[in-house]
């Protein structure tokens, strides 16, 4: 049976250290050259009325110099996203308001700036958006739905002991199968430059902050600015198509791990950047879902193991491929979509020396015959409609 990929991207939270810029405005109370102010009777009328304390400093105006001191803005380069909202500041002599988002903390989970708590609880699937419309829609409600949310959205997976940060064996056909020949990261020889350092990054982001943000939805494609991007919404297409990269070894700009990490790079917003997902991010998944699933000892109706055609969208007589992201309510699970069925998911942990994995089955293969925890794996550079990131 040929099995293909499909992608998901992660929200590798908090892995970078935030660098706070603070500008300090000194406010001119002169509106110009000259005041409105009286000339009081002492003074001296020589002057035609002039004060050098309303003149700038360095200015000699009908004889008087003067002793204003302001605060030259022309090179501040500081923008709107810059500034919390609501704060004022000015910038090359125009004064502009501030629209940044501080961090917030929900259930002891911190959402980060410039993106907002939707709903949902630690238990269920604490939902947050990159989009300030969709702020508190469904504050403190379990479920959350998606119909009418308008930004990129994301779901918190609680890892409370570091310790369950591994890989699990996978249910396949009736059974747990070893992960022997499964390695992440793959063999030095066969990871790219950076990748030992990228997967030490997201795992000390998991141990400091408990946990990850997860894409609620399989990666999707969207037209912004006359280019496609990668979008985490209801009812977008999954982004299929494409291969894990150009090879075991090099990921090339084109592949699944570039265009994860194009949704948010490094630099974009503070605090965040994306990231493919890892096996042991899929694992930590699956065990927040059904925690008997570290112990192998799942019931036979777990989502886990057996979503069945009820949860996940797989084969039949008239579905044979993917289609729209979150296409149904009956495929969410802790307010995740689609993580089982539609289309498979290309993930960072190797197979062997020239495979990458992927996780979750798809539409091209029947309920009985995968699971959401299976594993199967090809050649980087394949790409199909049934697989995504």
């Amino acid at each position: 049976m040929s099995k293909k990929r499909k992608k998901f991207f992660i929200i590798s939270s908090f892995a970078l250290i935030v660098i706070i810029i603070i500008i300090v405005i000194t406010e001119i109370t002169g509106k110009g050259i000259f005041t409105k102010n009286r000339l009081s009777a002492n003074e001296n009328s020589n002057t035609g009325g002039l004060i050098a304390n309303n003149i700038k400093k360095g200015i000699t105006i009908a004889g008087v110099t003067g002793t204003l001191e302001t605060i030259d803005t022309n090179d501040a380069t500081a923008t709107p996203e810059d500034i919390l909202a609501g704060k004022t500041a000015y910038v090359q002599g125009k004064k502009i308001t501030g629209t940044a988002t501080a961090d917030t903390i929900i259930e002891d989970i911190l959402v980060p700036a410039k993106f907002y708590y939707v709903g949902g609880t630690k238990e269920s699937g604490i939902v947050i958006s990159d989009s300030v419309n969709d702020a508190y829609k469904y504050d403190g409600e379990e479920i959350v739905p998606a119909d009418d949310l308008e930004g990129n959205q994301f779901v918190w997976v609680p890892v409370e002991d570091i310790n369950d940060f591994v890989r699990y064996k996978y249910y396949y056909l009736g059974g747990y199968q070893s992960i022997a020949d499964y390695y992440e990261p793959a063999y030095t020889r066969f990871q790219y430059e950076t990748e030992q350092a990228e997967y030490d990054k997201m795992y000390e982001s998991v141990e400091k902050y408990n946990g990850f943000f997860v894409g609620r939805f399989e990666a999707g494609k969207e037209t912004i600015d006359n280019q496609n991007a990668v979008v985490s919404k209801k009812g977008t297409m999954p982004w299929t198509m494409v291969g894990w990269g150009e090879d075991m070894s090099y990921p090339g700009t084109n592949g699944a791990v570039a265009l994860a990490k194009s949704m948010y790079p490094e630099g974009k917003i503070k605090k965040v950047t994306s990231s493919l997902i890892y096996g042991t991010q899929w694992d930590a998944i699956l065990a927040w879902i059904d925690p008997q699933y570290k112990t192998q000892s799942c019931n036979t109706n777990s989502y886990v193991i057996n979503p069945g055609n009820e949860r996940g969208l797989f084969s039949t007589d008239i579905v044979e491929h993917p289609i729209e992201c979150g296409s149904s309510d009956n495929y969410r699970v802790n307010n995740i979509y689609d993580l089982a069925g539609n289309a498979w998911e290309w993930t960072m942990e190797a197979h062997s020396s020239d495979q990458r994995v992927v996780r979750g089955g798809g539409a091209n293969v029947k309920a009985e015959n995968t699971s959401t925890s299976i594993r199967s794996q090809g050649p980087v550079t394949n790409a199909s409609v049934d697989v995504r990131f």
